[in-house]
């Protein structure tokens, strides 16, 4: 006699997404589409690559001290020592002094190539150098 399993019954359907995105006609003289498939993931990827306005502000450089502990067993003292042992023993400190270099654009998304006066802007800011 072989046994009879009972099963429950799930209906699926199917659902449709869409991405949908409108792009004026005078920006896509300014982007670049890319298609390709993944075959590791079995996907497809599109990758949108625009060419925005932009104004290189101010660059400035920072020179910054940095404090720590000379050796791990002056880390261990700062940490773990009373305050009466750290006024006998006090914890020696290394400094070291970095110069970092920043760069400061201000980045037009909306900026028309031709036309209008454009009002928004972002600044963005990075470290390019550290030394």
């Amino acid at each position: 006699m072989s046994k009879a399993e009972v099963m429950d019954q799930i209906i699926l359907g199917k659902t449709k997404k869409t991405l949908k995105q409108y792009i004026p006609e005078e920006t896509l003289k300014w982007v670049d589409i890319d298609k390709w498939s993944d075959y590791m993931s079995d996907t497809i990827v599109m990758q949108f690559t625009v060419w925005l306005t932009e104004e290189t502000l101010v660059d400035t450089e920072q020179t910054v001290i940095f404090k720590h502990p000379a050796s791990w067993w002056e880390h261990f003292k700062q940490e773990k020592f009373p305050q009466w042992l750290l006024k006998r023993f006090p914890a020696r400190q290394k400094c070291e002094i970095k110069t970092l270099h920043f760069e400061r654009t201000a980045i037009y998304p909306e900026a028309p190539v031709m036309g209008k006066p454009y009002q928004k802007y972002v600044i963005k800011e990075r470290l390019t150098q550290y030394r």
